[in-house]
């Protein structure tokens, strides 16, 4: 398998992941999984994919949200579920913002991102939106920047 390597620029959670680091979600013992009650069904770890579960949790809550109200429920696109680490040894961020560099060419970063307020409260309360969603209590008090690598 070829592997890429990439640094992830992102703000938001980090949710840790069902592995040796382990979920950084509170309610949740070492060791154990995670498992919302959205998530009806117990899938089969071999074939089960936490970003398609959380992208489809998150589309039903944003649809359901847009009936009641348009203007609230388009505030809720842009958060995504994001995989880092190896792909044998995945861990997660919930994030609104990402930035990515590979292992071929450096990317410029704009130092006024981190010191835009405005831009980081509608990332905020996008963030808090998706957690109730996803019935998420993280370990991780308020959203922070992180600095992540990954293999595609």
């Amino acid at each position: 398998m070829s592997e890429t390597a990439r640094a992830m620029l992102m703000y938001g959670y980090d949710l840790g992941g069902n592995n040796v680091q382990g979920w950084a979600i509170r309610g949740v013992d070492a060791g154990q999984d995670w498992w919302p009650s959205w998530l009806n069904d117990r899938p089969s770890i071999s074939n089960f994919s936490w970003v398609e579960a959380v992208t489809a949790r998150l589309a039903t809550a944003r649809a359901e949200a847009l009936v009641v109200d348009a203007d609230a429920g388009q505030l809720m696109y842009g958060v995504n579920l994001v995989p880092y680490g190896h792909y044998s040894d995945r861990s997660y961020a919930l994030i609104t913002h990402e930035q990515e560099a590979y292992l071929d060419r450096a990317q410029t970063v704009d130092p006024s991102v981190f010191l835009n307020t405005g831009a980081t409260i509608a990332w905020d309360r996008q963030l808090t939106w998706a957690l109730q969603a996803l019935q998420l209590n993280p370990v991780q008090v308020q959203p922070r920047w992180l600095l992540a690598s990954g293999y595609d």
